[in-house]
Order: structure tokens, then C-alpha cells, then sequence
């Protein structure tokens, strides 16, 4: 009897920003699809809304689309915990968990509350 497998790849800092995001995984998102989960570290706030909180700020923003490219390329799961989740305010956090699951990306490690991170 064969053993179950389970694929997984794990990357990390995902959040490409420029015109065409889907164009950075050209090489790479046929391996990303192959895989039964594969998770990413997003560095992107996806928003158009929100207050800057921080000076450096304004670099870590991208379009909300860019979550249907991360979906399109493979992404099933991506964490959000890191410097930037609140870089527009909750609006830019909300918007960001919006987008992500409106393309069926799950989020973790950031929500509207701590059940839901």
C-alpha cells in the first residue's frame, strides 16, 4: 500500500510591486500550482485606502489585485504577521484580508480579531 503524500512549499517575502506583478513568476508558478499548499509571506499592504502610519510606508502598499495574481500563480495560504499588516491602518488591513479571500487565499496570522488571525 502506498503511503499519502502531501506537497508543500513554503517561500518567502512575496509582494511584488509594478504593472504586470504576474510577470516575477513566470519561471516559477507551474512549480507553485504542482504543489497541494503553497504558502507565501506577504509583504504588500492590498489597498487604496488607509492612513500612512509609518514614513516608509508608502512602498509597502500595492492594488488589491494583486491578490488574484497570487491566487492565479498558485498561492493557497499566506501570512500576513509582519511589519507592514497595519503600514495603512486597519482599513488597509481590512482590505488586504478582503481581497485575499475573495480570491480563496487564506490568511493567518493577521485578522479582524485574534480568533480570526
Amino acid at each position: 500500500m502506498e503511503k499519502d503524500t502531501l506537497t508543500l512549499i513554503g517561500v518567502g517575502d512575496v509582494g511584488p510591486v509594478r504593472e504586470h506583478p504576474e510577470e516575477v513568476f513566470e519561471f516559477t508558478s507551474a512549480i507553485l500550482k504542482d504543489a497541494d499548499i503553497t504558502f507565501g509571506q506577504l509583504e504588500r499592504v492590498l489597498t487604496q485606502r488607509g492612513t500612512v502610519q509609518v514614513a516608509m510606508a508608502p512602498g509597502s502598499r500595492t492594488d488589491p489585485q494583486l491578490a488574484k495574481v497570487l491566487a492565479d500563480v498558485g498561492f493557497d495560504v499566506m501570512s500576513f504577521a509582519s511589519n507592514h499588516t497595519l503600514d495603512f491602518s486597519d482599513d488597509g488591513l481590512y482590505d488586504t484580508l478582503e481581497a485575499m479571500r475573495k480570491n480563496n487565499v487564506a490568511v493567518v496570522g493577521a485578522g479582524r480579531n485574534i480568533e480570526e488571525a
